[in-house]
């Protein structure tokens, strides 16, 4: 099955959402069938009222009222709920997130290993791909359709306030970007169009860890050919950080990580040693 939803007065070729089957309808989504099998929007992101009314706002009009989301409640505590999509602000985009990652920094604020929370109950999430739904007013670096990458760095485009959603009477708290969502509303500084040819899940990798890991290298180490450099722990972000040393010509990278299958990947990612510092002996063998 494949239905095509277009907004009001339904362009040709201007998509609000597609249904490929019924994995892709959540239950958290809510849509109205119209003769013919046609997909109707059901929410304006300006009005904030149903789309069977008189709406002509095109750019704001999308299907999606509510999205299944994980939100932390209390530190330590994180509920999934369904929440309420409000209006798109000026400089606000709507993303269909099709793949998110769990940044360790994440877990950090879940278990509150940062301090006291002033915004609870809020959601979480600072790296993910999609695809835009919406684009609020102002937003000209995207548009409906456009596969994307969202992440936490501030790049061009308006830096649009962090979204409000609702859970009944509460008030969800958001920042500019959050990934862990179904749908997701984000300022237009934090997202940038995917690259053609680049797999979703792995343009996820540059809206933090790629860029955290090889801009470390890039924009503040800066060694030279010569240099001999330590990447201690083998994460996401070390593992860039060593690509990115490989990819200047680095001649001695040298790799510590407690785990044997990361250093092994590390080898074949160009460290010149590799050591695990749970072994006996260390620091010792690092001698070289």
């Amino acid at each position: 099955m494949l239905v095509r939803a277009y907004p009001p007065p339904y362009p040709p070729g201007r998509r609000c959402l597609e249904v490929r089957g019924p994995e892709d309808v959540p239950n958290s989504v809510e849509l109205e069938m119209k003769e013919g099998g046609r997909l109707l929007p059901l929410f304006c992101g300006r009005t904030g009222v149903s789309t069977k009314k008189e709406c002509h706002h095109e750019r704001h009009c999308y299907m999606i009222k509510t999205t299944c989301a994980a939100v932390l409640e209390t530190l330590g505590t994180l509920v999934i709920k369904d929440v309420e999509l409000l209006e798109l602000l000026t400089g606000q985009v709507l993303v269909k997130v099709l793949f998110r990652g769990v940044c360790r920094s994440q877990l950090m604020e879940v278990h509150g290993a940062r301090g006291d929370d002033p915004w609870l109950p809020h959601l979480l999430g600072h790296e993910g791909s999609g695809i835009v739904v919406a684009v609020g007013d102002g937003v000209n670096k995207v548009k409906s359709d456009d596969e994307v990458i969202l992440g936490w760095g501030k790049g061009e485009g308006l830096d649009a306030p962090g979204a409000k959603y609702m859970h009944g009477d509460q008030i969800i708290n958001a920042g500019r970007v959050t990934t862990f969502s179904n749908y997701t509303i984000i300022s237009e500084s934090r997202v940038v169009k995917n690259p053609a040819g680049l797999s979703f899940d792995t343009a996820i990798l540059f809206g933090c860890t790629l860029p955290t890991g090889a801009g470390m290298v890039l924009n503040e180490l800066k060694p030279s050919s010569d240099s001999s450099v330590v990447v201690l722990g083998l994460g996401g972000i070390g593992l860039s950080a060593l690509v990115a040393l490989k990819a200047i010509g680095v001649k001695m990278i040298i790799a510590v990580d407690v785990s044997e299958g990361k250093l092994e990947l590390a080898k074949q990612f160009g460290a010149n040693h590799v050591f695990n510092s749970s072994m006996k002996g260390f620091p010792k063998q690092c001698s070289i």
